[in-house]
């Protein structure tokens, strides 16, 4: 956890302004990241399988968490594609 927190904090250092999440389930820790990247510029997006984004959606609404205007959840299978990822910074 203190890792990918570490990792986050660095990149926002570095300039770095669009953030991909790729399959965190139900881990709120990016809203707390793109809050404070919303007066920055940052875009933060969630990919995640639809079913997963849809419970996750409900369950932020059902606790009253606003999700800031820069986080955008996408849902997606990568599954479903033959496709090769070759760029990941970490």
């Amino acid at each position: 956890d203190q890792f990918f927190i570490d990792k986050v904090n660095e990149a926002i250092k570095e300039n770095y302004c669009q953030f991909v999440f790729l399959g965190g389930g139900f881990d709120t820790k990016w809203i707390k990241h793109a809050k404070e990247g919303e007066k920055k510029g940052h875009f933060f997006y969630d990919l995640d399988l639809p079913i997963i984004i849809e419970k996750k959606k409900m369950a932020l609404q059902n606790f009253n968490i606003k999700i800031p205007d820069n986080l955008k959840f996408v849902g997606g299978d990568l599954n479903l594609y033959k496709t090769k990822i070759t760029n990941i910074y970490i």
